[in-house]
């Protein structure tokens, strides 16, 4: 049907009919009988001549996205590279549970090379809420309607040779992965996962919050959430959906003087100036706070430099910080300060697995509003 129509196909307007087929094909890739290397998805995609008659918007990002990770985190699922990889390093198998998950990680890691990017460019040149541009400036026509058709076209083509390279890439990516970890294949040979014990603590930070797997003795593999979005909060100096100050009362940052009564004639926006730092972090004194004295910028500087300066690099934070930047800057699922999960646990929580393909008509029903304008 496709091929028989394929002349008659528009996608010269966000809301051309050629969009919302993509749509539907992107929501059903994984029920095709076919690789996600050849599906009906890829053909349209790489087969259209477009020229310049291309009109992205919003939602084709969000199809875009959920496009790249779910056909990587597909293709990890079913060809288990990484868990054969890790299987050969380590005599007797690599324990299953974890191969998973790093393979997750690695599947994250390997559309964030060279696909999520086009992603963050898109929302840039539509001035997308949550994502980086000039709020000062403005979009202009004519410069998108020059740059929609060469992203279009670059992403079909990258998008088509990364999965071709897909194996080559999780072996790549799984290389670097591991230097940068230091997890050489003594280190993993000697890896023996502990048991949940019936006194573990509830809140060991390095055991996920879901399955429960252990990752002390591996250090990396688990992300917290609500960090994340802290640190990429302050970091776009709290201009979307900033919700730092309650954070900083979750950790004992911030809170509110017991000497301090609320005065009911304020309005709410004087009730941000009426928390102060907690005596057992670092005070700021009142010659650090700014002028209406919201010291809890300063804090949210301070409270990232202080647990972030001695960390070595985490390349799973960072896979996952940037799907965060992809989605609009914010997760898809609700997660509690100090929360930490696996690959696995995580790319659930964000709905990224099959079995949360929700067929309805934004075809994901975690569809943050802001891809849908």
């Amino acid at each position: 049907m496709l091929r028989l129509f394929e002349d008659c196909v528009d996608l010269s307007e966000p809301n051309s009919e050629g969009w919302t087929i993509v749509g539907d094909l992107v929501s059903s890739f994984n029920q095709e009988g076919s690789s996600v290397y050849s599906n009906s998805i890829i053909w349209f995609l790489t087969s259209l001549k477009t020229d310049s008659m291309v009109g992205f918007g919003p939602k084709t990002l969000w199809h875009g996205l959920q496009h790249a990770v779910r056909s990587f985190v597909d293709l990890a699922q079913k060809n288990k590279i990484v868990q054969s990889r890790l299987d050969l390093m380590v005599d007797g198998g690599f324990p299953a549970s974890y191969a998973m998950a790093i393979g997750y990680w690695i599947a994250l890691l390997t559309a964030g090379k060279k696909l999520l990017p086009f992603i963050l460019a898109a929302g840039s040149i539509l001035h997308m809420e949550g994502f980086d541009y000039d709020p000062d400036s403005e979009v202009d026509p004519v410069i998108l309607a020059k740059q929609r058709p060469s992203i279009y076209s670059e992403w079909s083509k990258t998008l088509k040779a990364s999965l071709e390279r897909a194996d080559e890439m999780f072996n790549s990516e799984l290389g670097t992965t591991l230097e940068e970890l230091n997890w050489s294949q003594d280190m993993l040979q000697s890896f023996k996962p502990s048991k949940l014990e019936e006194s573990a603590q509830d809140d060991d930070p390095l055991r996920c919050l879901v399955c429960n797997d252990d990752y002390n003795f591996l250090k990396f593999g688990l992300v917290e959430p609500s960090w994340i979005a802290f640190t990429e909060c302050t970091r776009f100096q709290h201009r979307y959906n900033c919700t730092c100050q309650e954070f900083l009362q979750s950790q004992g940052r911030l809170h509110k003087p017991p000497h301090i009564e609320r005065d009911n004639s304020r309005d709410d926006s004087d009730s941000e100036n009426e928390f102060f730092h907690d005596a057992g972090s670092q005070c700021a004194s009142d010659e650090e706070s700014d002028s209406d004295g919201q010291t809890w910028l300063l804090e949210c500087d301070r409270y990232i430099q202080e647990i972030d300066s001695g960390n070595s690099k985490d390349p799973f934070r960072d896979a996952a910080a940037l799907l965060y930047r992809c989605q609009t800057r914010l997760w898809l699922g609700a997660y509690d300060p100090g929360q930490r999960l696996c690959g696995t646990c995580f790319l659930r929580g964000e709905g990224y697995m099959d079995e949360e393909v929700i067929d309805n008509e934004d075809f994901w029903s975690s569809m943050p509003m802001s891809f849908s304008n």
